[in-house]
């Protein structure tokens, strides 16, 4: 199993909008895209179960947010907002309907002081996790994954 450390910073600038009268009201919620799809399959098990789960946290003080654990892919991107916006995608699937979901809900996901981590208790059974992170737009990451694809927008 590779591992994939990455350390990013990320400081974009607000392009334009102090001017413009949109950037007097409140942010909109962020256009998530992570849902569960038909067909999608984790491993060769029949069943399959999947969950969308919805975080928020505040943006870290005078540290970085820390993102740890997916094990699919991380999407990171910039908004307008106040505070951390997450979905947490979890896929696994298992002899049974029910194997599946309690598969999927063993995954632990905090979102807590400056670090999102999603924890594995069992690593020999197959699981999909997958990050969909929106951040306000100069807070500084710092971003590691097991495997998976990393992607950084705005």
């Amino acid at each position: 199993m590779r591992t994939l450390f990455l350390k990013v910073w990320l400081a974009l600038l607000l392009a334009g909008s102090a001017g413009h009268p949109a950037a007097a009201q409140a942010p909109a919620e962020p256009p998530f895209t992570l849902e569960c799809r038909s067909g999608a399959r984790v491993g060769g098990d029949k069943q399959q179960f999947c969950e969308v789960r919805d975080l928020a946290m505040p943006v870290p003080v005078g540290q970085p947010l820390l993102i740890h654990g997916a094990t699919s892919s991380t999407t990171v991107r910039g908004w307008d907002g106040p505070d951390v916006r997450i979905k947490v995608l979890i896929q696994s699937g298992g002899r049974t309907q029910e194997e599946a979901r309690t598969r999927v809900q063993a995954v632990a996901v905090t979102a807590a002081g400056n670090t999102l981590r999603a924890v594995l208790p069992d690593l020999d059974v197959e699981r999909l996790v997958r990050y969909e992170v929106f951040v306000p737009r100069q807070t500084a990451l710092v971003v590691s994954a097991t495997t998976g694809n990393l992607r950084f927008e705005n």
